[in-house]
């Protein structure tokens, strides 16, 4: 669904309707989620392949949803990639310190849910102000240092 969105988005190449549907796409992306994890927990259906699927595809739908912004976005794209690695830093520094010390840490301030938030309202600002390059930049800007905020948080356990 998400990867879907994002091959529109895209194609599209510029700024478009198709961002305002971004929110509910995330919003929705987010219930199915923790409605997939509820119903595994409740039927007794986890399982360690579900886990490792769970968080794999996360982390597809982010990188196909921050990538399909990298011909819209108007600031620079180095700036955005940096964004998108730091993003996915963030889930890969969790699972390590997972890996290290049996604790997943879900410290903030940009996990997942901050991360769909934060995409799907740069996606209303990006579509009311696109020529308002210095919003966006500072936008873009504020989400680095959330992921580097984030990563730090996350990495306290093994400190």
């Amino acid at each position: 669904m998400c990867v879907s969105y994002a091959a529109l988005l895209f194609w599209t190449g510029s700024i478009s309707v198709y961002l305002l549907f971004l929110p509910l796409l995330l919003l929705l992306r987010m219930m199915l989620n923790a409605l997939d994890g509820m119903i595994a927990a409740a039927t007794n259906k986890q399982s360690l392949l579900g886990a490792v699927l769970n968080e794999v595809c996360d982390v597809i739908s982010d990188i196909a949803l921050f990538t399909a912004f990298v011909l819209i976005v108007p600031v620079s794209v180095w700036l955005w990639w940096l964004l998108i690695i730091l993003s996915v830093m963030v889930e890969f520094v969790s699972l390590a310190v997972y890996q290290a010390v049996g604790k997943r840490p879900f410290s903030g301030p940009f996990g997942k849910s901050d991360r769909a938030v934060y995409l799907g309202m740069f996606a209303i600002v990006l579509y009311m102000y696109p020529d308002l390059t210095s919003l966006i930049y500072a936008y873009v800007i504020a989400g680095i240092i959330l992921a580097v905020l984030t990563i730090f948080n996350r990495l306290k356990p093994v400190w």
